[in-house]
């Protein structure tokens, strides 16, 4: 006769610290051949329950079935005693998890209780016509606080309309949500020390927001962080909405790493906070492969955002083509390098920071568009100063003076033709900008070149102190 959910149940909390997936049920509980004896032997040399418990048994293992099951260690006579069972043959390693749950007593057999009424709800949720699924009906909102399993959010497909998942406290290790509705949101109302991964059933948008409010003034500098892995989603819309009491450095701080995300919105919001985005482009979970995905970041809002953290896999090249800043008001700071060669930032109306290095070289060199001038800055990830005035022209007519370079006579007769004459004339560790048709560029002697769209006739280049941040008159 083969076990039945009951049994199963109780065999699953035992080894696995969950409920039985729709598979795990339909298969044991149709094979009378897998005993309960057989089925807690295969269980416990699983790789999930060694995870857990390890592939020994011992005081160690005793107080680790204890966490999972009554959520407390062992008292010293429990060890004693289930160890001693053990080495008596009266139970078998194998069997001791489930001989645990089953003998637990008073306030460890409330907790079981407490499990197995959760359990036989999910459980009621694989089959649409139970007459128990009035207990998983009508839920608007999943807290996924503490969840430290995969939890399958297709249990919530039928009879409930949940638009929105929140994390009122930490996740645990492993947290993760299957089959995410491309209309369900994810917002996290604490920090969380642990990454959560969401999946979605259909690839499309998926929303993250951080928005682990402060409750009340602690006059400290504080931090509200969470991790995301976004999985199958094609965009993103990542949020900031933390609201500090204490108008403190307080930083929020949102990690995602995104497998097939094309573009993502950012907004950065919030009281008393600046923000930094953390993304990591081009791995795939599912399939542990590398892509490249990543091609466009809008960035609205008002609050100052740091994305200096913009990267990839190792190995895999950017594909991020063009960050979108112009409808943003707060101070950006980004980074040339984590574009693509070629790539586009376009900033808005706040004080904005352009960090640019090595990388910005060659003929595929980066954009930077709506440059304020006199404003934005410029940061050169290289030790240089504004070359110092020349003004006697040197054999193609160049001068220099306050860093911008004047070309007299004819000129040169392409753009490669005019860099070429500047590497003659700028050397390492000097820079300086020059107007090449409708544009002007910075150019380094160090060789960076970076374009500074709709920019023309600029008439000085400042560094602010001895920085290595320029301003462009």
């Amino acid at each position: 006769m083969a076990v039945t959910i009951a049994q199963l149940t109780d065999l699953y909390l035992a080894y696995f610290g969950r409920p039985p997936d729709f598979d795990g049920l339909r298969y044991y509980t149709t094979r009378p051949e897998l005993t309960m004896d057989k089925i807690a032997a295969a269980f416990s040399e699983s790789p999930e329950s060694q995870a857990m418990y390890g592939s020994s048994f011992g005081p160690i293992q005793v107080n680790a079935i204890y966490q999972n099951l009554f959520g407390r260690a062992a008292e010293p006579a429990g060890v004693t005693y289930w160890t001693g069972e053990v080495a008596a043959g009266r139970i078998t390693p194998a069997g001791a998890a489930l001989a645990i749950l089953q003998g637990a007593q008073n306030g460890d057999k409330l907790a079981v209780q407490n499990k197995l009424a959760v359990a036989n709800a999910l459980i009621a949720g694989f089959n649409p016509n139970s007459t128990e699924n009035s207990a998983f009906k009508n839920f608007e909102v999943f807290d996924a606080k503490g969840l430290a399993k995969a939890f399958d959010l297709d249990i919530l497909a039928s009879h409930n309309t949940v638009s929105e998942i929140v994390a009122s406290g930490d996740v645990g290790t492993g947290a993760s949500l299957i089959n995410m509705g491309t209309a369900v949101s994810y917002r996290a109302t604490a920090s969380s020390d642990h990454t959560m991964v969401l999946t979605e059933k259909t690839g499309g948008s998926l929303s993250i927001m951080l928005d682990a409010d402060e409750a009340k003034a602690n006059h400290a500098i504080d931090t509200a962080h969470i991790a995301v892995e976004a999985t199958n989603a094609t965009s993103l819309n990542l949020m900031f909405d933390v609201s500090f009491v204490d108008d403190v450095a307080n930083q929020s701080v949102l990690h995602v790493q995104g497998d097939k995300a094309a573009s993502a919105t950012v907004v950065s919001g919030g009281l008393h906070s600046s923000n930094v985005l953390d993304y990591v482009a081009g791995y795939d979970p599912l399939a542990d492969a590398p892509t490249a995905a990543l091609n466009l970041i809008a960035v609205m809002g008002s609050v100052d955002l740091d994305m200096t953290a913009i990267s990839t896999v190792d190995g895999v090249a950017s594909s991020l083509a063009k960050v979108d800043a112009s409808a943003f008001t707060g101070h950006l700071t980004v980074e040339l390098a984590d574009l693509k060669n070629g790539g586009t930032v376009v900033l808005g109306s706040g004080v904005d920071t352009v960090i640019v290095g090595a990388t910005s070289t060659g003929n595929n060199y980066e954009t930077i568009a709506n440059l304020a001038r006199g404003s934005d800055r410029i940061k050169v990830l290289a030790d240089v100063a504004v070359a110092a005035d020349d003004l006697t022209p040197d054999a193609h007519g160049i001068t220099v003076q306050a860093g911008v370079v004047q070309m007299q006579g004819a000129g040169p007769s392409n753009f490669d033709e005019a860099l070429a004459w500047l590497g003659a004339q700028v050397h390492a560790g000097e820079a300086v900008v020059f107007q090449y048709a409708l544009d002007t560029f910075l150019f380094t002697g160090d060789g960076i070149v970076v374009k500074l769209a709709g920019v023309t006739s600029p008439t000085e280049l400042v560094e602010l102190g001895t920085s290595n941040i320029f301003t462009v008159g």
